[in-house]
């Protein structure tokens, strides 16, 4: 058998270094062009790639393949792995000519709530920790982030006087920035008011509620660390 017969193509190459979890070897099969499609984000350029599979390759613990199947010009993995402490599997599919570099790489990850756990501790890898700030007082209700693009849902919250949701908690921490107002906090039964300029943070699991205790409306960010907010209500 020739050795041209027995050469790996560039896919394969590509997913036995994810399976590796060899980064540098994984970006040297991509094109300078290549796009790479995550579960949140798709991301252009060799270089700027290179930094999220790094991510990717710490996050992704003990990957074994389940199944390969390889074509003229994709190669697709599916595979399990421990992310972040919880199992789950997942599919990469690597995409470009048998001989030529890779052009288009996605990589889909489940359950949700392993992949949103594995999101959370690739922010933190990659340095995405820069703050935003919404002033659009317009902007009524829940900003749900899987619809934009965007890894954090809030709400940007006008609360009138006396009001406020009942008993709830979250699996993840809640944070409240206080812009307006008088709030009061119950927070698994401790009290804590807030003005303008105060920020108060509901661990995640805990029992809370707010309530406006001003004499005018409240207005507040109401922040969940998701791309689709999770709610349980108590009362």
């Amino acid at each position: 058998m020739s050795a041209m017969a027995t050469e790996r193509s560039a896919g394969r190459r590509l997913t036995d270094a994810f399976l590796g979890r060899d980064a540098p070897a994984m970006v040297a099969e991509l094109a300078p062009d290549a796009v790479f499609h995550s579960p949140v984000a798709d991301y252009e350029d060799r270089d700027r790639i290179g930094a999220v599979l790094t991510a990717v390759t710490q996050v992704v613990a003990a990957p074994q393949p389940t199944r390969l199947i390889e074509g003229s010009d994709e190669t697709l993995l599916a595979f399990t792995a421990e992310l972040e402490g919880s199992a789950g599997d997942g599919v990469l599919l690597a995409t470009g000519g048998r001989d030529g570099a890779i052009s288009d790489l996605t990589l889909m990850v489940r359950p949700l709530a392993t992949l949103l756990d594995a999101v959370d501790r690739m922010k933190v890898l990659l340095g995405v920790t820069g703050p935003a700030q919404i002033e659009q007082a317009d902007l009524q209700g829940p900003f749900e982030g899987a619809d934009h693009g965007s890894g954090v849902s809030f709400f940007l919250a006008r609360t009138p006087p006396g009001r406020g949701p009942r008993l709830h908690r979250h699996p993840y921490e809640e944070t409240f920035v206080v812009h307006e107002g008088q709030i009061k906090f119950t927070v698994d039964g401790q009290t804590i008011e807030a003005r303008a300029g105060q920020i108060v943070i509901a661990p995640p699991g805990s029992a809370h509620e707010f309530v406006n205790v001003g004499d005018a409306p409240a207005h507040m960010t109401n922040i969940h660390p998701r791309p689709r907010m999770s709610q349980e209500d108590l009362e």
